[in-house]
């Protein structure tokens, strides 16, 4: 039983690791695009007209939402996959456990 609290604990450790991690690279995204935007948005302004403002807004708003919802879906993914490998865990090893058991018992 110790085991499987402690194959669960590091799950949990790194499934908040990884959130984290993600979490802070789509804040970092988020402000290096919002700096662009406003570096691009003053440059067009002081060239071009209003459509080509707009223009570039919407493209940056897109690429932001895209990026956001990768962001999401490798999150949701990674939580998957590291809650089935928890379940997987928490099944097999005393299961494991119980074999190597019986294999001691009748060694025996």
């Amino acid at each position: 039983m110790v085991v499987v609290v402690v194959v669960i604990v590091v799950v949990v450790v790194v499934v908040v690791v990884v959130v984290l991690v993600v979490v802070v690279v789509v804040v970092v995204v988020l402000v290096v695009v919002v700096v662009i935007v406003v570096v691009v948005v003053i440059v067009v302004v002081e060239v071009s007209s209003v459509v080509v403002v707009v223009v570039v807004v919407v493209v940056v708003i897109v690429i932001v939402v895209v990026v956001v919802v990768v962001v999401v879906v490798v999150v949701v993914v990674v939580v998957v996959v590291v809650v089935v490998a928890a379940e997987f865990l928490y099944f097999t090893i005393p299961l494991i456990l119980l074999s190597l058991l019986f294999l001691l018992l009748s060694l025996l």
